[in-house]
């Protein structure tokens, strides 16, 4: 019976493991308040793309945030539709950092 128990709670790990990721994590952590859970879930698949990877410049001067590690960060929306493939996002992130950096004036893209 022992076996069978064991068997039963492996699968269905594994199950909720492939399912979607983040799922298994969350069933193990019934203390997470609602909210954290749907973000966390929305959140699983984003992948964090670093700013050589997409052809970032330098920033013309560099301040260091007087609170570290930031608590909050916020995604802000454009008028631009969705990308989909890193390509056509990393261009995005050129042109947002170009009119951010040429237009505005600003020494960088403009983080929140």
């Amino acid at each position: 019976m022992s076996r069978g128990l064991v068997f039963a709670v492996l699968l269905v790990g594994v199950v909720l493991q492939s399912a979607r990721p983040g799922l298994a994590y969350l069933w193990a952590h019934q203390w997470l308040p609602e909210h954290r859970i749907r973000v966390l879930l929305a959140c699983s698949g984003i992948e964090f793309v670093p700013r050589f990877a997409w052809g970032a410049r330098p920033p013309r001067e560099q301040e260091r945030l007087n609170v570290q590690p930031v608590k909050r960060f916020f995604v802000h929306h454009t008028t631009e539709s969705e990308c989909f493939d890193f390509w056509t996002c990393s261009a995005r992130m050129r042109y947002w950092q170009n009119f951010h950096m040429d237009t505005r004036g600003w020494d960088d893209l403009g983080y929140s």
